[in-house]
């Protein structure tokens, strides 16, 4: 009889190899380095959009403002006026009321009295491209009771992600357009001004919508400066002793400047008109441009190639230019 024959079969083992497994980590890998950077300017977009809107609902307080009294909020006042900025007469048309309600009209934004004020966070002054938005700005700088300018070392006060330009301040171009003053041409928020002008606030305005003669759709109301008071050249940090905005960096301050272009390294003039200083112009965290806001109620994207005669003529409200928002 012949014997029957076994045969023992063995079972393949189940699970991958180490080459298998160093395969498929190197793909995830890099569906995740293609897909990163799509997510990432996807937030970036969705905070763009989020800045827009708080731009545009900024100028429409400062718009219904204007409906409500005839004027436009003052851009800024002076000592020996109660010093604050076009914010205070702002936010009441942005059911920010109650906030105000607290505000001491009678003395300066910076004075003790406001403290309790002047730290409130208020969101829509933020800009969420920017680092720590929710920053608190101390010291603050502003006028004792003798109307000697000081800082307040004890003092603090929440951001302004948003300011006004007064409109541009550069005697190299300006003579020709406002010969009374070779050295500024007025914007949205401030009567046109001579080098004799007094500090006080009647000198700075209120305007109206009708000293806006250069069209509301071309004359620039308000715009990105975001990051103050830190002090950025171009996208480069600087150092505390350089430049610090404490004057003009908190929300409840006069946050409204002079706006000039520059060379992109310093604040020297040269023709750099967005995202190269943000002190004094349009300044973001996004990608290529910045924010503003026209007077006809309307928000753009800002790029950083705009020329400078096309930008200066942006922030001039009666220059009488031939111009569009690019």
């Amino acid at each position: 009889m012949k014997r029957g024959v076994f045969r023992v079969w063995q079972a393949k083992p189940t699970g991958f190899t180490l080459v298998e497994l160093l395969v498929v980590i190197t793909i995830i890998g890099v569906l995740i380095s293609l897909l990163l950077p799509a997510v990432q300017a996807a937030r970036e977009a969705a905070r763009k959009m989020q800045c827009a809107n708080n731009l545009r609902q900024l100028t429409l307080g400062v718009l219904n403002s204007e409906n409500a009294n005839g004027h436009f909020p003052p851009g800024v006042t002076w000592y020996p006026d109660p010093c604050h900025g076009w914010a205070l007469d702002t936010l009441p048309y942005m059911e920010y009321g109650n906030l105000i309600d607290g505000f001491d009209r009678n003395a300066h934004w910076s004075d003790a009295v406001n403290q309790s004020v002047v730290k409130q966070q208020i969101p829509v002054f933020q800009c969420p491209s920017t680092p720590t938005p929710t920053r608190l700005i101390n010291p603050i700088q502003g006028y004792d009771s003798s109307g000697t300018l000081v800082k307040f070392a004890d003092r603090y006060a929440a951001p302004a992600d948003y300011g006004a330009p007064r409109g541009w301040a550069d005697s190299r171009y300006s003579a020709t357009v406002n010969p009374a003053d070779s050295s500024r041409v007025s914007g949205a928020f401030v009567k046109t001004l001579t080098s004799s002008s007094s500090s006080k606030s009647s000198a700075w305005g209120p305007t109206t919508m009708s000293d806006i003669k250069d069209g509301a759709s071309n004359s620039i109301l308000l715009c990105e400066q975001a990051g103050r008071p830190d002090l950025y050249y171009g996208r480069e940090l600087q150092p505390s002793s350089v430049g610090y905005d404490s004057w003009n960096g908190p929300w409840a301050s006069q946050n409204c400047g002079w706006f000039w272009a520059t060379d992109g390294v310093s604040s020297s003039k040269g023709e750099i008109c967005i995202n190269a200083y943000n002190l004094k112009q349009p300044y973001s965290f996004h990608p290529g441009g910045a924010n503003v806001s026209m007077v006809d109620g309307s928000v753009h994207f800002l790029m950083e190639g705009i020329e400078r005669s096309v930008f200066y003529a942006l922030l001039s409200r009666e220059g009488g230019e031939v111009v569009s928002v690019p």
